[in-house]
């Protein structure tokens, strides 16, 4: 799920407020001194426990329920990776993505909902997207299966692969205020223990002035640099939309 800053409109700070969201979170500082500290070095968090096991189970009863519309990329204009390269898979089996979660009927997308204006996660959205933020497009659930094609490496400040500067990616930090145009935040409906793939970063990147190398984009070179997080299923992760996988 993909959030932007909103430079403009207020009508989301008033939504969040009819809905009880901002009344716990008086002060300026939104997280604590570790947490702005780990986000300005890495460009991630993960946040631990944040929805429960009964939630989890929810939210993977409804994918169940939707087994049939997920769509497997398995064309080659939809490829997003190099043919013959680490991050390309078995080079047959392609991303499996589900979409309209957010509109699903009754109880199924309750969870995929919170996840917008949860109480535990607001503070986050808040500092490192100023109160105002909004949904930037629907969100994708991301299903794989060993061998799945994965994704180079892309975003960042500085893009990866052309070099030149993003405005709708940017990052900064001026006078300790975190600034994040666009903020990632992934809810872990599977436990992905060290070597499992998934989400993969290269930590710091979102403060890179370069562009990266092609081999390192692809996942060929200085692979000591790419890093997995360990993550438990219930965790969620936010990070910004830097070089990433």
């Amino acid at each position: 799920m993909l959030m932007r800053r909103a430079f403009r409109s207020k009508q989301p700070t008033r939504i969040l407020r009819s809905l009880g969201a901002l009344r716990a979170f008086a002060s300026k500082s939104w997280i604590c001194e570790d947490e702005r500290y780990l986000f300005d070095l890495n460009g991630f968090l993960v946040l631990r426990g944040v929805f429960s096991a009964d939630e989890v189970k929810q939210a993977n009863d409804a994918i169940d329920h939707h087994l049939k519309e997920i769509k497997e990329r398995q064309e080659p204009e939809l490829r997003n990776t190099r043919a013959k390269t680490p991050l390309s898979g078995d080079g047959v089996s392609g991303r499996k993505d589900l979409g309209g979660a957010l509109g699903w009927p009754g109880s199924h997308s309750d969870v995929f909902r919170r996840m917008l204006a949860d109480p535990k996660l607001v503070p986050y959205y808040h500092e490192l997207l100023g109160v105002g933020y909004r949904l930037d497009h629907h969100p994708l659930i991301i299903l794989q299966e060993k061998g799945s094609e994965g994704f180079c490496m892309h975003g960042g400040t500085i893009d990866c692969s052309s070099g030149k500067y993003n405005q709708h990616l940017a990052y900064g930090c001026h006078n300790g205020q975190l600034t994040t145009s666009l903020l990632g935040a992934s809810l872990q409906l599977s436990d992905h223990n060290d070597g499992d793939g998934g989400f993969m970063i290269v930590r710091g990147s979102h403060k890179s002035h370069f562009r990266m190398p092609q081999g390192m984009i692809d996942g060929e070179l200085y692979t000591e640099h790419i890093h997995q997080p360990v993550t438990k299923a219930g965790g969620l992760r936010s990070f910004n939309s830097m070089k990433r996988l």
